[in-house]
């Protein structure tokens, strides 16, 4: 009889067990993973936070779609800065300290430059896509997934270089990513002049009347995509007639609209930025294009595209982690991650390892250079 009691003791124990490890496995599971995007959805700069929403929300339902991160679904919350850096931190405290944010993203300098701290001491991970390494250099939860300025610039001068001009004049925005960017030129050759104008500015005839006056045979544009207008039209007002090189093509002055209105300015330019072939037949890249468009499209595809790849990256990182911390791990650790432009993988480093494309401009349209 004792015997029996004990049995029935130990089958009541093992099932009360299993009901609560049941239980607890079902809390896990309902618990989502929260990634928190920091864009300028609307504003001067709402390009930029719309490639970054269409590119997220296709990575999140995904990832849903095929289980979560061991079971647990991920919730995106995106919060619009219109551009302002104030707004960009007070929204990343908000992001953690309200949302308990188990990740988080920023696009564009200024706000990868406000969230990065933050993302930092709250030991958080932050993935954020601007050519400015400085945020991450030295930092542990900080990952840039994006081309170096000095990269581009460096590929765009060795162009210029072998195309037989001699004088190459850089014009850009008063921030690190023009720095890097004279930096990069500079490993190749002489940077024949170097104008600079604030964020916010329009008028930029003072400097590119001084850029004008040397007689380049090519300028480096180094602005942001809001100043390409204003930036071809000085240009073609003042009857400046050089070589015009765009890192940051894709996100920048080559874009569709701007290419487009321009094409006089922009005849036999180049353009250096991510390596993604937007002319590509790659199956994977094909479905991801009719999967975006089927959503209404995007701003800029390859810009969708890098933003997609972050996503699965992180949602990779946490798999297998129940912290931060964990994942920060195995972010850094990551090498040849398959994402749809390619391997991807950070190996130790807080900098993405990435492919960079050179293009020129034919026929109106940006062609990737063999």
């Amino acid at each position: 009889m004792r015997q029996t009691i004990s049995t029935l003791t130990i089958i009541a124990l093992l099932l009360l067990g299993g009901c609560a490890t049941q239980n607890t496995d079902v809390r896990s599971a309902a618990k989502p993973l929260v990634f928190g995007v920091v864009a300028p959805l609307t504003g001067t700069n709402a390009f930029y936070g719309t490639f970054t929403k269409a590119g997220a929300e296709l990575a999140i339902e995904e990832i849903n779609k095929a289980g979560g991160v061991d079971g647990r679904n991920v919730q995106v919350i995106f919060e619009d800065t219109a551009s302002d850096k104030a707004k960009a931190t007070s929204s990343a405290k908000k992001l953690v300290e309200v949302d308990g944010a188990d990740a988080l993203f920023a696009m564009l300098t200024p706000m990868a430059g406000a969230v990065a701290p933050v993302a930092e001491e709250s030991g958080v991970p932050l993935i954020y896509w601007s050519p400015s390494t400085s945020f991450s250099v030295g930092k542990k939860y900080v990952f840039q997934d994006y081309f170096d300025a000095a990269g581009t610039c460096e590929m765009l001068m060795r162009q210029a270089v072998e195309s037989g001009m001699v004088k190459v004049a850089l014009f850009g925005v008063q921030a690190e990513v023009s720095q890097l960017c004279k930096q990069g030129a500079e490993r190749v050759g002489v940077v024949s002049a170097y104008e600079t104008y604030n964020t916010g500015d329009s008028d930029f005839k003072t400097q590119f009347t001084k850029i004008g006056q040397g007689k380049p045979e090519a300028i480096i544009l180094s602005t942001f995509a809001p100043d390409c207008k204003n930036a071809f039209k000085q240009v073609r007002e003042l009857g400046i007639d050089s070589t015009l090189l765009l890192p940051y093509a894709d996100t920048a002055c080559g874009t569709k609209e701007n290419t487009e209105a321009n094409l006089d300015l922009l005849k036999d330019a180049y353009g250096a930025g991510w390596d993604v072939d937007e002319n590509s037949i790659d199956p994977a890249f094909l479905a991801f294009k009719e999967k975006i468009n089927s959503r209404g499209g995007t701003t800029q595809m390859a810009g969708s595209v890098i933003i997609y790849d972050s996503i699965k990256t992180m949602a990779q990182a946490y798999s297998g982690c129940s912290d931060a911390k964990c994942a920060t791990d195995n972010l850094r650790a990551m090498h040849g991650f398959p994402g749809i432009t390619g391997p991807i993988s950070y190996d130790g480093r807080q900098t993405v390892a990435r492919g960079l494309m050179l293009t020129k401009l034919e026929d109106g349209k940006w062609k990737k250079v063999k």
